[in-house]
């Protein structure tokens, strides 16, 4: 809830990118109200919602693409959006040393600069779609100026990975390789099938999904369909869904 008393708002603007909605924007937005939030990815990419206030939560009205300076919080270490670097324990650091396989795998013609600029739209499929889905930096970036890095990512060191921790598996897309990490193909193979359904969807970006969002019921599972998902974050529910 909020720590002050300013009442119920019908407007309001958040004004940094953040992974979650913070709870006291339930609590003065008016039924009806208009919340605008730029909301992050699991990547670079990021979308300005604009949410009505509904007695369950908010729904999206219009989304658009965006790259706002990032909130500040108490959960900003510790939540997966943006481009993190490679952890130092767990299943990451140890799995990627085990590379058994790669192959060519371009999302379009062109140099690594703009392989990754067409990689974009795909981080935000996968964000909502995939809660294993992570972006990295495999070390310290150089060779791109500041603001372009900032937005777009270093396609020198950014890498797209998906695991399959219960497999012992993982796979890692890095300047236009795909790479099979671990013990089988199980990870590389729905990475693949991520990838053919994000095609036949029509490659949609992250402004094509609607988003729900309500205050986390923790006794409810709740099961994806083939044109809805849901994600936890924080104290809330998201649900995404597409035509």
């Amino acid at each position: 809830s909020a720590n002050f008393d300013l009442g119920k708002f019908d407007r309001l603007i958040f004004t940094a990118s953040t992974y979650e909605i913070p709870d006291y924007l339930f609590d003065i937005t008016k039924q009806d109200g208009l919340l605008l939030v730029p909301l992050r990815n699991r990547g670079p990419a990021e979308e300005a919602v604009l949410l009505r206030r509904i007695p369950t939560g908010f729904e999206s009205q219009e989304v658009r693409l965006c790259k706002f300076v990032p909130l500040i919080s108490n959960w900003s270490m510790t939540d997966p959006s943006g481009v993190k670097p490679l952890p130092e324990n767990g299943f990451w650091p140890s799995i990627i040393q085990d590379r058994r396989r790669k192959k060519a795998f371009h999302f379009s013609p062109g140099d690594v600069k703009t392989q990754l600029y067409r990689t974009l739209p795909f981080t935000a499929f996968l964000s909502r779609t995939e809660p294993q889905f992570r972006v990295f930096s495999l070390s310290p970036s150089a060779g791109m100026g500041g603001l372009e890095r900032a937005i777009f990512g270093d396609p020198i060191t950014i890498a797209l990975a998906l695991g399959r921790e219960e497999f012992r598996s993982a796979t890692l897309w890095h300047q236009g390789e795909l790479w099979e990490l671990g013990e089988n193909s199980t990870a590389t193979q729905d990475f693949e099938r991520a990838f053919d359904d994000w095609n036949a969807r029509g490659k949609p970006t992250g402004a094509e999904f609607k988003l729900a969002v309500s205050r986390q019921d923790k006794g409810q599972n709740f099961l994806a369909s083939n044109n809805q998902w849901h994600e936890i974050r924080g104290n809330h529910l998201f649900t995404w869904t597409i035509a």
